[in-house]
């Protein structure tokens, strides 16, 4: 009866989308038919802005997707075969209906495309493989603009005389500004097909002899574009222009999107992906990805904590800092706006070419550096870029440094969540299952009324999760198939979840994932211990250290609502941080230029002892944190 039930409610969903998406099916921003194309090809098409575009946008999609799924109903009904790919987890999506989802995901680009990257960035064994597949495509393709959208956002951003600004046209040093300029009018300006990775397109971007401002975009994502450019001065800059109406149909987008991804995706979405609260959650990273003030304050942070940090650590231990050779290039504060975002340009490709071009020793070090740089982020800094997109972190092997990219996705952590989470850290790498269970039960990741699979599986995720930490010897992370063995146990735990994890594990997770991936694919083998032991010593905890329960009385005292709860400590600093923030006319999440704008962390109420261990000894309960 139930199956019956949610068959008709699916039926009547797909009759409803055919009903209201008929009537705008025909006017201008329906969907061409998908075509097969190669992840470099990126289609021109102008970004529907208005709120009457985009809703005329979401209901030809929603039109499309629809008579998808009415075909494959009656298909099935009459007994014929669908499309459906192989691997389905059981939803309703076809393989035609796929692939004009995630086509007008890429057109519409802004929060649709955005939520559709972070649920490409869930496991696939929780999703099904044909889920994954299409948000696979979903991440790694957009459109890009034409000419004349962009050059309307760059004049209402910096003004009528923004290409003189940024350098004028495109062309050969010494070539007639003007005759170039008349060049490039003359190309076609809309339609057809653009190759991000040949020609001008994978050239640096200011290489010797040109100048100007270069209108072919080098990189396309969920919010903007970025160009080349090198200024009058000779600076070489990358200029991020945001698509119009991105910003203003955040909320509506959402909306959309999760309506469409509930029909047509059905039962292929596990209920343990809490699609609600992965909405909750772009919602309000998108609002600050589409402030580039924001941006700007961040990146500069970001830019002058990390050079201090890997100064002093190279004056304490009279070694240079893995943290050294980190670059974030420098704003350019006079050619940046709040959709306009103009940046020091920094050599070097896009890290995930290194993966099968430089030697074994190159690889290992740029991935312990990576997980390094993770590390400080989160539990030295509070502040980390949360996007672990490979074209956001370029490898220059002239001087063996790393650029470190897109600062939009950075989030500052409240202290109480970084105190539990790096114990929780330390309690995976020193093997204590009982520490893994009580300070995810003060994190929020358990009710106490989970069963015994649902905690066996959470814990076996997070041993293999720390296994890297737990031995002094090199870790070979290819060897050992790290995201095979979590895959076993995250389907359980999604399928099988009672609360959504905490809010800040989305976007901290998903650069995790990125860090441990990096390292897998780049065949690393490196020693990880003592990047932890480091870690734990230069931290100072705010909140009072584990208890040392047992993960029984954990559950049952989480359960009674006994135990301490350093969410509700977490929310309560954020809301004041948010509160701060208001006074200062920034929105909420706001990264601040200056560390203690407001004085809004807690008072120290118990600070852990740390301990670190000798080589060759094992972790063990010693410390307490």
């Amino acid at each position: 009866m139930a199956a019956r039930r949610g068959g008709e409610t699916a039926r009547r969903d797909v009759m409803r989308l055919l009903q209201g998406g008929a009537m705008v099916a025909r006017e201008a921003y329906k969907l061409q038919a998908p075509a097969a194309r190669q992840r470099s090809e990126v289609i021109e098409a102008a970004v529907p802005s208005g709120s009457f575009g985009r809703a005329v946008g979401f209901g030809s999609l929603g039109a499309r997707m629809a008579a998808g799924l009415a075909s494959d109903w009656v298909s099935r009904a009459m007994g014929g075969s669908t499309s459906r790919p192989a691997g389905s987890a059981g939803g309703m999506l076809s393989g035609a209906a796929a692939e004009t989802l995630a086509d007008g995901l890429c057109r519409m680009r802004g929060a649709a495309l955005k939520i559709g990257q972070i649920i490409s960035l869930q496991d696939e064994e929780a999703l099904g493989s044909d889920v994954a597949a299409i948000m696979e495509r979903v991440r790694t393709q957009a459109n890009v603009m034409p000419r004349w959208q962009l050059e309307q956002s760059l004049v209402a951003e910096l003004g009528d005389d923004w290409l003189e600004l940024l350098g004028g046209t495109w062309r050969q040093e010494g070539e007639d500004a003007d005759a170039a300029r008349e060049r490039e009018v003359s190309r076609p300006s809309e339609g057809g097909m653009t190759d991000l990775s040949s020609g001008t397109g994978d050239s640096l971007p200011a290489h010797p002899g040109m100048v100007g401002f270069d209108s072919h975009p080098v990189a396309a994502a969920s919010i903007g574009q970025v160009h080349r450019g090198v200024l009058g001065d000779g600076r070489r800059v990358a200029v991020k222009v945001q698509y119009p109406g991105v910003a203003d149909s955040i909320d509506s987008d959402l909306t959309n999107v999760t309506r469409l991804l509930k029909v047509g995706m059905g039962s292929a979405l596990p209920a343990g992906l809490y699609l609600d609260s992965v909405v909750r959650v772009a919602r309000a990273e998108l609002r600050l990805e589409c402030d580039y003030e924001h941006e700007a304050r961040a990146q500069e942070r970001f830019r002058r904590e990390l050079q201090e940090a890997a100064e002093a650590e190279t004056r304490r231990t009279g070694r240079p800092s893995l943290l050294a050779g980190l670059k974030v290039p420098a704003v350019v504060p006079e050619l940046s706006s709040q959709r306009v975002l103009t940046t020091e340009w920094l050599d070097g490709v896009p890290i995930d070419r290194v993966f099968g071009t430089s030697t074994d020793e190159v690889r290992s070090g740029i991935a312990r550096r990576m997980l390094r740089l993770t590390l400080w982020e989160l539990f030295e800094a509070r502040l980390m870029q949360t996007d672990p997109n490979w074209g956001n972190f370029f490898y220059d092997p002239e001087t063996d440094s790393l650029g470190l990219l897109d600062f939009g996705a950075a989030k500052e952590f409240p202290p109480a969540f970084v105190d539990d989470y790096l114990r929780l850290v330390w309690a995976a790498a020193a093997r204590d299952e009982d520490a893994i269970v009580e300070a995810s039960c003060r994190m929020g990741f358990f009710t106490g009324h989970e069963n015994a699979s649902m905690v066996r599986a959470h814990v076996n995720s997070g041993l293999v999760i720390g296994e890297p930490f737990a031995q002094t010897e090199p870790y070979d992370f290819k060897a050992a198939r790290i995201t095979r063995r979590v895959s076993d146990h995250t389907a359980t735990f999604a399928r099988q979840r009672l609360t959504p994890p905490p809010d800040q594990v989305y976007s901290l997770h998903r650069k995790l994932a990125g860090a441990y991936l990096l390292c897998i694919r780049m065949g690393a083998k490196f020693p990880c211990r003592d990047l932890l032991e480091r870690t734990v010593e230069a931290h100072t905890f705010t909140t009072k250290p584990l208890e040392g329960l047992s993960a029984r009385e954990s559950l049952d005292r989480k359960a009674a609502g006994d135990l301490p709860d350093t969410q509700e400590e977490a929310r309560t600093q954020t809301e004041a941080h948010d509160r701060a923030a208001a006074e200062l006319g920034m929105p909420p999440g706001a990264v601040f230029a200056e560390r203690g704008v407001r004085s809004w962390a807690p008072e120290v109420v118990g600070e852990g002892q740390a301990f670190i261990s000798e080589p060759g000894v094992q972790l063990g309960r010693t410390m307490r944190v």
